[in-house]
């Protein structure tokens, strides 16, 4: 071990001297990795994370915890089991897999001069079932919002579709 350490010092002393001391400093103590905060989980925003993943330090925020493949949602209508295939949870997946963080929560704002995204955490524990009603009452674990900085935001929020009104209504 003491050879290691004494070969490290005679590399670095040598590059001091040839290149001169900034290039030996930079050299020895790597640039730390920028921040990138995506919002939106499903298919863009993943695929943001999984390809930035080894140039930055990546955030995955959505307000939902799963990801869903919407275009087969129709199919599990008539065949119910087939749910299972069209959805994950995102967190084991994101974190473990994928070596991301992942935040459940929805972002309330965006401080584009502060690099900062104020966002508000969801997380509960379901406590109590009501078959008949078919309800659920959730107990919140933790509620409340924080600012995570960021140095690049990419916005993945996907679209949402406005009421479907009658032909003949103007728009």
């Amino acid at each position: 071990r003491g050879l290691q350490r004494t070969r490290a010092k005679l590399a670095s002393s040598l590059r001091a001297l040839v290149f001169g001391a900034k290039h030996s400093q930079a050299v020895m103590s790597p640039k730390p990795k920028s921040k990138v905060l995506v919002i939106g989980g499903q298919f863009s925003g993943t695929f943001c994370a999984r390809e930035l993943k080894k140039a930055f330090h990546v955030t995955v925020v959505d307000a939902k915890e799963y990801f869903e493949y919407t275009p087969g949602v129709l199919r599990a209508f008539v065949k119910p089991c087939h749910l299972d295939a069209l959805t994950f949870t995102l967190q084991p997946v994101l974190e473990r897999k994928m070596g991301v963080k992942f935040i459940w929560g929805e972002v309330k704002a965006l401080n584009g001069t502060e690099k900062t995204a104020t966002v508000k955490f969801i997380w509960g524990e379901v406590k109590a079932l009501n078959g008949t009603e078919k309800t659920a009452t959730v107990k919140t674990m933790f509620a409340g919002t924080d600012e995570i900085a960021y140095d690049y935001c990419i916005v993945c929020s996907g679209c949402n579709f406005g009421p479907f009104k009658p032909m003949g209504e103007s728009l």
